[in-house]
This record gives C-alpha cells, sequence and structure tokens, in this order.
C-alpha cells in the first residue's frame, strides 16, 4: 500500500474551482493518502464544498480557521499531518494522475530527502500532463545554490517533503511573497541527503487572464527582498561558503521589485522606493565572486546610467521574451 501521504490544501474562496482540484488528487493511482483541506476564512460556498468531500471520502479532513493567509493555513496543515511525507497543492490547481505515486517512488534510497516534478502552467482544466521524462539526482546543497540562482522552481508544490523534517520549520505568517521560497531554502539547509527531480509534468498552475492583466504594484513585493534578507541570516550561521550567492540573490530579488514597478507603470508613484533600491542595487555592486548571466549584468550596468533608460530596457527585454517565446 506504501507509506501515507499526507496533502495539504489551503482553500480560500475557491467554490469554484475546489472540486476539480479535489478530483485530480482522490483519483490518484496513489492511494494511501490523508487529504487535509483548510478553509481559511472563505467568505463564499468554499466551506460547505470541502465539508462534502468529507463526507463522501474517509481521507479527507476539513480544518476550519478565520482568515490568516495562505502560510498559516499550510501551518494548519503541517501541525494536523501524519504522513511520512507531505506535499502541498493549491485548491485551484490540478495534479497529474500519478503525481503522488512518481513522487513517492523516487524515494528509491534512505538519503533522499525530497523530490520534485515539472510545474506546467495551464489554461484549462482537462490538460493531458506528460508523465514520461529523464530522472536526476543532486545533493542538498547543490539545491540550495540553484535556488539561490533562480534555476529551479521555488514554489513548495509539486514536491515531496519527508514530514520529519518539516517538524522545524514553518511557513512565515504576514508575507505573501517568496514564502515558499524561504520554507523551501530552509528545509535544504538543514536536510542532509540527496534531492531526486525528473522533468515529468505533474502539477498543474492554472493561471488566470484577469490575475494577470489587473496586476498592480504593491508593497507585498518587498517580501521578496526580506527573505532574501533573511537567507543572507541563515547562511551566515550554517553555510558561509554560499555567502556569495545569498548576497546574488538579494540583488535578484531587488531588480524583480524594480521590474514589478516598470510593468506596472508605477514609477512615478513609488519614486522614492525606486531610488532606494537603485541605490542599493548599486551599493553592492556586481558579484565578482559569482557567475552572474550577461543579462543581469547589462540589467545592472544599464540601471547604473539612470532610472528612465532602465525602464526602458525591462520593457524591451519583456516584449523580446514575448516574440521568442
Amino acid at each position: 500500500m506504501g507509506e501515507k501521504v499526507s496533502v495539504i490544501v489551503p482553500v480560500y474562496n475557491l467554490e469554484d474551482y475546489i472540486d476539480i482540484c479535489m478530483e485530480s488528487i482522490v483519483k490518484q493511482s496513489y492511494q494511501n493518502l490523508e487529504i487535509i483541506l483548510i478553509n481559511d476564512g472563505s467568505l463564499d460556498n468554499s466551506l460547505e464544498k470541502c465539508k462534502e468531500w468529507e463526507r463522501k471520502d474517509s481521507r479527507v479532513v476539513v480544518i476550519n480557521q478565520k482568515n490568516s493567509g495562505v502560510s498559516a493555513a499550510r501551518n494548519a496543515g503541517l501541525d494536523a499531518a501524519t504522513g511520512k511525507y507531505v506535499t502541498f497543492v493549491d485548491g485551484d490547481d490540478i495534479i497529474s494522475k500519478n503525481a503522488i505515486s512518481l513522487l513517492v517512488g523516487m524515494y528509491s534510497e534512505s538519503n533522499i530527502v525530497l523530490t520534485m516534478g515539472k510545474t506546467t502552467r495551464i489554461s484549462e482544466y482537462n490538460y493531458n500532463f506528460i508523465e514520461h521524462s529523464t530522472v536526476t539526482d543532486a545533493d542538498n546543497y547543490k539545491t540550495v545554490e540553484k535556488l539561490l540562482f533562480e534555476k529551479i522552481d521555488m514554489a513548495v508544490y509539486n514536491k515531496l517533503f519527508l514530514k520529519e523534517k518539516t517538524d522545524s520549520i514553518r511557513f512565515v505568517q504576514g508575507k505573501k511573497i517568496n514564502e515558499d521560497k524561504y520554507f523551501l531554502f530552509e528545509y535544504l539547509l538543514h536536510s542532509e541527503g540527496m534531492v531526486v527531480s525528473t522533468k515529468c509534468e505533474l502539477y498543474g498552475y492554472f493561471c488566470r487572464e484577469s490575475s494577470v492583466t489587473n496586476e498592480v504594484f504593491s508593497p507585498k513585493y518587498l517580501d521578496a527582498i526580506y527573505f532574501s534578507e533573511e537567507i543572507i541570516k541563515s547562511l551566515e550561521k550554517y553555510k558561509k561558503d554560499l555567502l556569495p550567492l545569498g548576497h546574488y540573490n538579494l540583488m535578484c530579488s531587488r531588480f524583480m521589485v524594480l521590474k514589478k514597478i516598470v510593468r506596472t507603470k508605477q514609477v512615478k508613484q513609488n519614486k522614492d522606493l525606486f531610488i532606494k533600491i537603485r541605490k542599493d542595487i548599486l551599493k553592492a555592486g556586481i558579484r565578482k565572486d559569482v557567475n552572474m548571466r550577461f543579462i543581469k549584468k547589462s540589467e545592472y550596468y544599464v540601471l547604473a546610467i539612470n532610472k528612465y533608460l532602465y525602464a526602458l530596457f525591462v520593457l524591451i527585454v519583456d516584449k523580446t521574451n514575448k516574440f521568442t517565446k
């Protein structure tokens, strides 16, 4: 039957999506599941939908809490989880039929601490996942390096964690951006062992057009800088040889915020913030101890000239990337 897997699903105002999400979970080829639905103070019919699933399937457990955010919901799920493994699924996404079976199957050796698959953006829920691909492995610190270089998916979904290794860490509450990244970083930093990954499409991230076209700049994006600074603090304590990458990651987070300001056409409204972050980037300088990509170096030098040229640079790069996809 295999070891039990706890599937943690935060739910907030998802009455139109939770049934489709749950169908993809309960019909997994791997059946030894504990499915924990955390209703995070939904204002719609989500709670009743969750309770319906609890009545229909004995593997489903519903937790109802006041609205506290996705991190608090995931933490509640971790507190309640009893499986050997833990995975996370957002309540408006879907997973492939064999997702959990493949992730569990990659735990083939006792020194493996994490398995992960590929996430694909979908626009419809009848998506046909490509579940055949190669499997690769790396030690946990190599994966930390990739995380800091932003070369792997930083989300916690589409990954299978060892429950016992999550007991000492929790998601930081009150933050809205990159809390996944920091949880994954802390997990890997304190887990000696191997990480096994596959390019099989196991997770479908549903991207609603309205959430993209209506995007505006928000102070929540500053959370990315906060977490990068926290990562540096952890590296100073536990892994000083990765500090150069930590500082590079902080630079990338600062650039991300600037680009959000540019893309949402909010430069004038956030003039002081833009100037401060620009000053922080230029003060830190180019990392000569990190093999930076050409485009990132170019971004730095253009920013050093002036903010208007930088804004034009961002828009040109975005348009170029759009046409080359």
